[in-house]
């Protein structure tokens, strides 16, 4: 019962384990998504609300992967700064 109890309390205040970044991982598709969109129209695309709605979704490590790939593309130009 406490489990439950606990999980209700969570949904209540909007901190439920589904809603959380820090309790799951980004999905890949998240990530190729944004990515997609910098190869597509460059790093200008990273302020484009559905980007910085799928960046403010993703956990650290994700957001790391971005970066480091992101990168690697501007360093071989493959894509506009």
């Amino acid at each position: 019962m406490p489990a439950r109890a606990d999980a209700r309390r969570r949904e209540a205040d909007g901190t439920s384990a589904m809603n959380t970044a820090a309790t799951r991982t980004t999905p890949r598709t998240t990530i190729e998504a944004i990515l997609w969109c910098v190869h597509e129209r460059g790093v200008e695309a990273l302020r484009e609300p559905a980007n910085i709605e799928r960046l403010l979704r993703c956990d650290s490590a994700a957001k790391a992967e971005i970066n480091e790939r992101i990168t690697r593309q501007l360093a071989a130009r493959d894509i506009a700064a």
